[in-house]
């Protein structure tokens, strides 16, 4: 079993950087919270894991933990305000869309859009002998490509969102995962389908799902709640 302590690290590493963002952003405060709260229901497809990422923590569990949820609220959390963070944009109602929509019709929006993203990974899954990691990935990207297609200004949003996670992911499982590469490749993702590809220690596999979540994440309350990021060098 991996030692508690590096799961320990990386999980308390992305708690920390959540309340940075929180403390630190007051606009996208409730985009946080409702990104991740999402996020946290769709757990099970999220980290596309049958055991979760804590499991490690114990050789005979072989269901989600309560870190496993808390994990997906953070990771979303993050991924949605990252790129407004980094540029110092600020949300602005579209000019083009005055209409007003109540909270109840955007949230039920956002939830039926992750439901589509969700029922897409598992076709994908299924039509085309994908694992769980590849279909969550595909789906993400076609999924962003969608949301970019409608809104053309949430492009950077979405690519510098994918970039950002994948950096940062990289990073912190370097930092807490150095010297067991193949062994945790394996108890941490329980796909025997994952390939031999690491980057340092960290899987390839694990890198693309961090920037697709990002890819699409980065963007969709923007484009669910009909809003334009500017700030410095942004569009008006």
């Amino acid at each position: 079993m991996i030692g508690s302590f590096s799961y320990l690290f990386f999980f308390l590493f992305f708690t920390i950087f959540w309340i940075f963002l929180f403390i630190r952003n007051r606009e996208t405060r409730r985009e946080m919270l409702i990104i991740g709260i999402l996020a946290a229901l769709f757990t099970p497809l999220f980290l596309s894991l049958p055991s979760g990422i804590f499991s490690a923590l114990n050789e005979r569990s072989v269901t989600l933990h309560i870190a496993d949820f808390l994990f997906s609220f953070l990771f979303a959390g993050i991924a949605a305000v990252l790129f407004q963070s980094m540029f110092g944009k600020f949300y602005k109602t579209p000019v083009k869309k005055p209409i007003k929509k109540d909270a109840q019709s955007w949230l039920i929006a956002l939830l039926l859009f992750m439901t589509a993203w969700a029922w897409v990974s598992v076709l994908l899954s299924i039509l085309l002998d994908l694992n769980s990691i590849q279909a969550i990935v595909v789906s993400a990207i076609l999924v962003g490509m969608y949301i970019i297609m409608e809104r053309h200004d949430l492009l950077w949003n979405a690519i510098w969102s994918a970039i950002f996670m994948s950096i940062l992911f990289f990073i912190v499982y370097q930092i807490s995962f150095f010297n067991t590469g193949l062994e945790l490749s394996s108890a941490w993702w329980f796909n025997s389908s994952f390939s031999d590809r690491f980057i340092a220690s960290v899987p390839v596999e694990a890198l693309l799902w961090s920037a697709s979540l990002g890819f699409v994440l980065g963007p969709l309350y923007e484009y669910v709640k009909e809003l334009r990021l500017t700030g410095p060098g942004g569009s008006r």
